[in-house]
């Protein structure tokens, strides 16, 4: 399997689950019948759905990350320049200095990534790569959740989640739970983002070295 076509079938799979997280809230309505999905057809029907919603919910997700100045930056980012730029103190490789424009860095570490997608060793980071971007979907799946659940607590409503049980998970604890998510899908996001750049500007720097022999 090329990576290429592995990192699309995780991209899908990874639209697919943030959809279904999403469209979970359905099952709070109190008229919503969870029988309706019952079937091949109406499942299939809601399986796309799914999926499309995913797909919208990561393009949106990628588009404020990509905002010079987004209000959840610590949360929604693409390329943290600071955290490149101690790597490549760290293993003797030019970085130039961030400031405002950040034009020059960011083009510099686009350098370096191209200049290791030419010599094929990029390894296990497009897998790594679409790990990270599901975890900054699911922080943003776990904001709305947090503050659904929060609007519910203030109006002292308590929704079934599941139709088809008869406990009702009360929205304070699905709140908690998702702010507990959400502080896991940053730190586990922030390791692999590091473990990404680590890669990189290693397996740059063995090229460079290669070239210098």
């Amino acid at each position: 399997m090329t990576p290429l076509l592995g990192s699309s079938f995780y991209d899908s799979l990874n639209r697919l689950v943030i959809g279904f997280l999403l469209s979970l809230w359905l099952f709070a309505i109190p008229c919503f019948n969870i029988s309706c999905i019952d079937g091949p057809i109406p499942l299939g029907i809601y399986v796309v759905a799914c999926f499309i919603t995913g797909l919208f919910f990561s393009l949106l997700i990628d588009k404020l990350a990509g905002l010079n100045k987004c209000p959840l930056h610590y949360v929604f980012y693409k390329n943290k320049l600071s955290s490149i730029r101690k790597i490549c103190k760290k293993w003797d490789i030019p970085f130039p200095d961030i400031k405002d424009d950040s034009k020059k860095p960011l083009y510099t570490y686009y350098t370096y990534y191209y200049t290791v997608q030419q010599g094929n060793l990029l390894g296990n980071i497009p897998a790594l790569e679409t790990l990270s971007a599901f975890l900054m979907n699911l922080s943003g799946v776990c904001i709305i959740s947090t503050i659904i659940s929060l609007s519910l607590c203030i109006i002292r409503k308590c929704w079934c989640l599941c139709c088809c049980c008869s406990c009702c998970i009360h929205p304070c604890c699905i709140m908690i739970i998702s702010i507990i998510l959400l502080i896991c899908s940053i730190s586990c996001r922030y390791y692999i983002e590091s473990r990404i750049y680590s890669n990189i500007i290693i397996a740059y720097k063995f090229l460079q070295e290669k070239s210098e022999k």
